[in-house]
């Protein structure tokens, strides 16, 4: 398991129950797990890159959760899993990537809950071209996202607790 993914069975686990009623737990999971496989279409130089992307590779680097919609759709995923796995890096106010179109709309606090993850795993880790940022420090820079509404507060609230207790490095 993943760490993006065991964050976000944590904060599925420390959200409330009418909540946990509006996502699958095993499709949570599975698209947790899965999110982000479409970063194997990506090229190794901007994948490893030892420096922020530019522009262009940004661009590129952003279609790898619809290269991974794409490569899973064949493979007997239901619709409900690969919407997750497309949409891990759209928010709140559907500022992320890809586009999402008004007829179509996955599971907001499934997509939210693995997106949430997925930023705060990646914050915690150290990069080439930054420090390993402490716990609080990558809470701070997720509760500003709360704040300009691209993130469910309940959502960042499981994840603070979850946090809180497991997140012990």
């Amino acid at each position: 398991m993943n760490d993006t993914c065991k964050i976000a069975i944590g904060i599925y686990s420390k959200l409330s129950e009418k909540l946990k009623s509006q996502i699958n737990e095993i499709k949570l999971k599975e698209a947790s797990m899965l999110h982000d496989l479409g970063k194997v279409l990506i090229p190794s130089k901007i994948l490893n890159k030892p420096a922020k992307l530019n522009k262009k590779e940004r661009k590129i680097m952003n279609i790898h959760s619809t290269l991974g919609y794409e490569l899973l759709k064949t493979q007997n995923i239901d619709e409900e899993t690969l919407d997750l796995v497309k949409y891990h890096h759209q928010n709140l106010i559907h500022s992320g990537y890809p586009v999402l179109h008004e007829s179509h709309s996955p599971s907001d606090i499934g997509v939210q809950i693995i997106s949430t993850a997925d930023k705060y795993s990646a914050l915690r880790e150290k990069r080439i071209y930054r420090k390993q940022l402490s716990r609080l420090e990558s809470l701070l820079i997720l509760y500003r996202e709360v704040r300009e509404g691209k993130i469910h507060k309940d959502v960042y609230k499981a994840l603070v607790d979850y946090a809180e207790k497991y997140d012990v490095a």
